[in-house]
């Protein structure tokens, strides 16, 4: 693997990150980083104000709450064509290479570039991006969503959609990350729900390094690890996929979001299992057409509508069918062990 120094343009590159040990700290460039970027790239710029200008709207289901987005800038995203043919035909935007005029990237521990997101559902949407042109795949960036949380000391979340279940760029290896507080409404509510000790069921124990967790939450199973160690939590995360590759028979990776947060003292890693990538609305080609393309960020609870007349008649029904449709339910994790 070539040094990012030599894959970057001189004036693409801004103040690499090498770890823990780092000045400033990760929680400190980054909040920099982004200024920087909205200062000096007007379409990013552009994005953010349209982002103020979203709608929400809360609809509360049988267990939670979840809120709608409209966001016009999202539609590129929602609608685009990721099978293999369309990818080979498009360039890689992730790409070093192949960055907007305006992009500039941050170094993240040698193998990754922390870019804005220039369709951001949340202020300061960022994307983590291998240097290389890989796949992608969970087991290649697990360990480093979880040190990018663990580095920016809980002040970012990180969240990773499978390449047939919400990646736009199935092509390369990348996960995403946002600003800690509200983004994702699944992960404050399973914070809440392991402190009330509701709704969850304890799976097993990590060996004395924490303790995983699964339920079902409004048509969407949920298996939950939290350690304070962060070798474990990958440990328990990746034994999970594993599992799901098992059961569902998977050739390749098993389709999965997975969500890591900081919860106080320890890490905590939420996984959804799913089934599908697009509900059946969205290939209606009758009224029932909805452009709703579920990510992690909507099997998470904010559900992203590019389409004004798609966020009008959003129902708490249309919401839990959608969930049943892509998402496994509670079943999927019968039998899961360490053992």
């Amino acid at each position: 693997m070539k040094p990012i120094a030599h894959i970057l343009a001189d004036d693409t590159l801004i103040a690499p990150y090498a770890g823990a040990s780092a000045l400033p700290s990760l929680a400190g460039r980054l909040p920099a980083f982004i200024r920087q970027q909205l200062a000096t790239w007007p379409e990013l710029r552009e994005a953010h104000n349209g982002l103020k200008q979203s709608l929400y709207k809360k609809i509360f289901l049988n267990d939670l709450e979840v809120e709608l987005q409209h966001n016009p800038f999202r539609m590129k995203s929602s609608s685009a064509q990721v099978d293999r043919q369309s990818i080979e035909k498009r360039p890689c935007f992730l790409c070093p290479d192949k960055l907007y005029p305006h992009q500039r990237a941050l170094a993240y521990r040698d193998e990754w570039l922390v870019l804005c997101n220039p369709y951001p559902i949340f202020a300061g949407h960022l994307v983590i991006s291998h240097t290389e042109h890989r796949l992608q795949e969970i087991g290649s960036c697990l360990g480093a969503m979880i040190s990018f949380v663990a580095d920016s000391k809980g002040m970012f979340e990180t969240f990773y959609n499978g390449p047939a279940c919400g990646a736009s760029a199935p092509d390369h290896l990348h996960f995403q990350a946002y600003p800690a507080g509200g983004g994702i409404p699944l992960v404050p509510q399973v914070q809440l729900l392991l402190a009330a000790g509701m709704g969850l069921s304890q799976t097993d124990a990590m060996h004395g390094q924490g303790a995983c967790f699964a339920g079902e939450l409004d048509c969407r199973a949920v298996f939950i690890c939290r350690s304070p160690d962060s070798a474990a939590l990958e440990a328990g995360l990746i034994r999970a996929v594993s599992h799901l590759k098992k059961v569902t028979r998977a050739q390749d990776e098993p389709l999965v979001n997975i969500l890591i947060a900081a919860d106080g003292p320890d890490l905590i890693g939420i996984l959804l299992p799913r089934k599908a990538h697009r509900p059946a609305c969205y290939f209606s080609q009758d009224g029932g057409h909805m452009v709703v393309s579920p990510g992690a960020v909507d099997a998470g609870g904010l559900l992203v509508l590019p389409r004004r007349e798609d966020y009008e008649r959003m129902t708490r029904e249309l919401v839990l069918g959608i969930f049943s449709e892509v998402c496994h339910g509670k079943d999927i994790f019968e039998g899961f062990s360490f053992q």
